[in-house]
């Protein structure tokens, strides 16, 4: 698997919109929305009410707890989803330790989940 592409080095942003954490999906293939599941997201322990993050993709926002509804949205395996931190306070320049959380089901693959955990340390870039 490629775990180590989930969290890029870059990925952690800071600009007036406030934080985001760019993540990418471990898979050989595009899959819809409808079949992720953002399980939970930390910044330097910090922990965040995931349902209410906003997912960004396509150029479209989409609050987490409505993913599953988004069957005919589809997730490249060349993109970056971005996740939108409500609260998060990082400081530019500085490394934190980012960990994310999330659950693949492929549609194909009938009673198959995927659990997909990564943590990194980035320094976070100010946009």
């Amino acid at each position: 698997m490629i775990d180590h592409r989930i969290i890029d080095s870059n990925s952690l942003t800071l600009s007036k919109q406030g934080v985001t954490v760019s993540i990418q999906l471990p898979w050989y293939r595009a899959l819809p929305l409808s079949v992720i599941s953002l399980d939970k997201i930390e910044v330097d322990g910090q922990s965040f009410d995931v349902p209410e993050l906003t997912f960004e993709l396509n150029g479209k926002k989409i609050k987490v707890k409505e993913l599953q509804d988004h069957f005919d949205e589809f997730w490249f395996v060349l993109d970056s989803a971005v996740v939108h931190l409500d609260e998060c306070v990082v400081k530019a320049g500085e490394s934190h330790r980012v960990f994310v959380a999330f659950t693949v089901k492929p549609p194909y693959l009938s009673g198959f989940t995927l659990p997909v955990v990564c943590e990194k340390d980035i320094v976070a870039v100010e946009v």
